[in-house]
């Protein structure tokens, strides 16, 4: 069987600089990927360990004093107290998780400079900051309920307990660090999803006892909800994350992609007033008799009738998009026309199977969506190459 070889461009052999450096090749997918042998991930691991050991020993310290401040000779794993081993580490995790992670993504934003109009990057920088260390925090408090009902009425001395800070701190620390140092599209996305359906499905567990689906799923919102701030907060840090995940999106679309035009433009302002209607879900409780329901109401039909439109006009708005993703955009519009009558019409779902529905389906589009632009976003990057057998290329020479 004869060889056969590749001819790429110079733009590419620029990219794989410096030449002498090793490379693999494997298809995925039926597309060829090079990579260096020098791994994104190592360099990143290293990255991360090294900025790992500073806020862990702040921790340590930290901790330490409080311990000792104490007079106790011996520290509770938890229990009702302010100064125990669990609620000191979740505090310093929390605190210096948030500072370490600020830092580190700033550094590594500027480096990237996708866009540097500070006012853009203060926001963008900030949102991923509160959403990273709010997963963080609900994971601490999760790991800390989980240990303490398997070690009931534990306790350590100080300096023991201070040991312990600093390790459950480790972990949440490269965690976070780790996050900070790869943001990408890919990755909000997965945070959106968690944000959004961990912070629902904590509320639900709350309002177990209220009979919240009797009503209405916004319920979880209101002044008769158990902890409603948890309904509240998710609904504004998903707002508030999509918007920032447009940002990333679309700033990257318009900076490579020879495509972008008003329709482009046209999808970016809905994203951005979808996120905004779904942060006011949560802002504007809909609390009955209140004014706020009024607002509530209309930022969540702001939702559906956006996501209608852009579903109905997609086939216009993006020419590119493929055939199989009309398909299965057309499915959801009649299905959330469909739902629609099945509530307004007939009364056959009530309210909060019809929120639920609706909230299900138009969330699974638009992260679809995002997928589809984002693809359609790299492909300027892709350059086209050609395969040559040895006779061939003899003859070019």
């Amino acid at each position: 069987m004869s060889k056969k070889y590749l001819e790429v461009s110079d733009e590419i052999l620029e990219q794989l600089q410096p030449q002498s450096e090793e490379y693999t090749a494997k298809v995925e997918n039926n597309q060829l990927v090079v990579k260096s042998k020098t791994t994104k991930f190592t360099e990143n691991l290293n990255f991360s360990l090294r900025w790992l050991l500073v806020p862990t020993v702040i921790a340590l310290i930290v901790s330490l004093c409080v311990f000792l401040f104490m007079k106790e000779s011996q520290i509770a794993l938890s229990g009702t107290q302010i100064y125990t081993l669990s609620s000191i580490s979740t505090l310093l995790g929390t605190v210096i998780g948030f500072i370490t992670f600020l830092v580190i993504n700033w550094k590594e934003y500027s480096k990237k400079a996708e866009d540097n109009r500070l006012l853009v990057k203060s926001r963008q920088i900030l949102t991923i900051t509160i959403s990273y260390v709010a997963v963080a925090l609900v994971g601490q408090v999760l790991m800390f309920n989980f240990i303490s009902h398997m070690f009931q009425g534990a306790s350590f001395d100080p300096i023991t307990a201070s040991l312990l800070v600093s390790l459950f701190t480790s972990v949440i620390f490269y965690f976070l660090i780790s996050r900070a140092i790869d943001v990408s599209v890919s990755k909000l996305i997965h945070l959106l999803f968690i944000i959004m359906v961990g912070g629902i499905l904590i509320s639900v567990m709350s309002n177990s006892h209220t009979g919240w689906w009797k009503e209405n799923f916004s319920f979880l919102g209101t002044a008769e909800a158990s902890d409603r701030w948890q309904f509240e907060i998710t609904m504004v840090l998903t707002g508030v994350v999509l918007m920032t995940i447009t940002d990333y999106l679309f700033s990257s679309f318009k900076r490579n992609n020879t495509f972008y035009n008003w329709k482009i433009g046209f999808i970016r302002i809905s994203y951005y007033l979808i996120g905004i209607f779904i942060a006011c879900i949560g802002i504007f409780p809909a609390n009955i008799g209140s004014w706020t329901r009024i607002v509530h109401n209309l930022a969540a039909f702001g939702v559906v009738i956006i996501t209608l439109l852009l579903i109905s006009f997609l086939k216009f708005l993006l020419p590119q998009v493929s055939k199989e993703f009309v398909v299965l955009s057309t499915v959801v519009l009649v299905a959330l026309v469909a739902g629609i009558i099945l509530f307004m019409k007939l009364h056959y779902l009530s309210l909060t199977v019809f929120e639920m529905f609706a909230f299900a389906l138009i969330f699974m589009w638009m992260v679809l969506l995002m997928d589809v632009l984002q693809e359609i976003a790299g492909n300027d990057d892709k350059q086209d190459i050609k395969i040559f057998n040895l006779e061939e290329l003899k003859n070019l020479v």
